[in-house]
C-alpha cells in the first residue's frame, strides 16, 4: 500500500485562509471609515455652500431695493426695513425663522426652507456730510442637522441719491 504525504503540497492550511479573511476584513473596516469620513465631510461642504449662497442671495434682493429706492424707513427698532420705489412699497422683515419680503401688500418669504434665519438687522449709517446709507445684518444657518454653523452677512448700502428716515 502507497502512503500519500502532503508535505509538499501548494495548497493553503485553514490557518492561512483565516489570517488571510482577518487582514482583509481589518482593511475594509479600514477602508469604510474613511469612505463615511468623506462622505460626512461632503456633506458638510455642500449645506456651506447652499447656505452661503442663500446668504448672499438674501443680501443681494434687499441691497439692489435699498440702492434703488427713494426712501428706506427703518421701523421696529431698526429689525423691520421699509422701502418706497416710485409708488410701490417694499417692507422687509423677519417672521419666525424666514425673512420676508412684502410688496404692496402682499408677503412671500425671500429666504429659503433650507435655511434658518435667527436674526435680521438695519442700521442707519447716514450723517449730515456722506449720503444716505444703511448697513444690513442677516445671522442664519443650515435647516438640516449635519452642521448647523451660523453664518453672517453683513453690508453696507448707500442709497442713491435719496433719503432715510428714521
Amino acid at each position: 500500500m502507497q502512503k500519500n504525504t502532503f508535505n509538499n503540497s501548494k495548497g493553503l492550511t485553514l490557518i492561512e485562509v483565516v489570517i488571510y479573511i482577518a487582514i482583509s476584513a481589518l482593511l475594509l473596516v479600514v477602508n469604510l471609515g474613511v469612505l463615511v469620513n468623506i462622505l460626512r465631510v461632503r456633506a458638510e461642504t455642500v449645506e456651506t455652500q447652499d447656505l452661503n449662497f442663500a446668504m448672499n442671495t438674501l443680501s443681494l434682493a434687499v441691497t439692489q431695493d435699498l440702492r434703488w429706492g427713494d426712501t428706506a424707513q427703518l421701523t421696529n427698532g431698526g429689525a423691520e426695513l421699509e422701502i418706497t420705489k416710485g409708488s410701490d412699497t417694499l417692507h422687509y422683515y423677519r417672521q419666525g425663522n424666514a425673512l420676508f419680503k412684502e410688496e404692496n401688500g402682499t408677503p412671500y418669504q425671500v429666504s429659503p426652507n433650507n435655511v434658518v434665519v435667527t436674526s435680521l438687522a438695519f442700521e442707519d449709517l447716514s450723517t449730515v456730510d456722506t449720503p444716505p446709507s444703511i448697513r444690513v445684518t442677516i445671522q442664519a444657518y443650515g435647516a438640516t442637522t449635519i452642521r448647523q454653523v451660523p453664518a453672517t452677512v453683513t453690508t453696507t448700502v448707500s442709497m442713491r441719491n435719496k433719503s432715510v428716515g428714521p
